[in-house]
């Protein structure tokens, strides 16, 4: 059986981009974590957890969360290595796994609380709600965030395969 060799994974320099890729879904997590602190984007924590927010917050959220992305990717480009199938990883992992709900699972386990049964305020969320579609009869729920974060970091590795071989 073969042991598994963290330093052996690092060493390859697109293994970094991808790890990159996820410690930005988890630093997006974090702020949303702080924005549900700060009592800027809902009056109560039930509110928030509901996914009742203050008009036009979330939208800012979201442009905050792609800036990120790309801005890592650019700051990874011009900073650590110029490749440009490795930059591209950066932004394109961590946008398909925030997209399937990466973040919102670490929004949970950050907090150290267990995943919501039902999580209404990704109900229409594409792609998790064509998840919960065909999972769970429409219904986001815990089991249908999880399988969508597998689809997801499945989908972004086999992207992030294909920029490494084919780019």
């Amino acid at each position: 059986m073969t042991k598994f060799n963290l330093n052996k994974l690092l060493k390859d320099k697109f293994n970094r981009s991808v790890l990159i890729a996820f410690i930005i879904v988890i630093l997006i997590s974090a702020l949303d974590i702080l924005f549900m602190k700060s009592g800027l984007f809902a009056k109560t924590l039930s509110d928030y957890m509901n996914g009742n927010y203050a008009d036009g917050l979330w939208n800012m959220f979201k442009v905050i969360a792609l800036t990120m992305m790309i801005s890592f990717g650019i700051l990874y480009y011009f900073l650590i290595r110029q490749d440009k199938s490795e930059a591209l990883a950066v932004v394109f992992v961590s946008y398909i796994t925030w997209r399937f709900g990466l973040a919102d699972l670490f929004f949970f386990w950050l907090q150290k609380k267990p995943v919501v049964d039902t999580l209404t305020w990704l109900q229409g969320n594409y792609p998790i709600q064509s998840v919960a579609n065909m999972f769970t009869n429409g219904i986001v729920t815990s089991t249908a965030l999880y399988i969508s974060v597998t689809v997801g970091i499945l989908i972004s590795l086999g992207t992030a395969w294909v920029l490494k071989n084919k780019m």
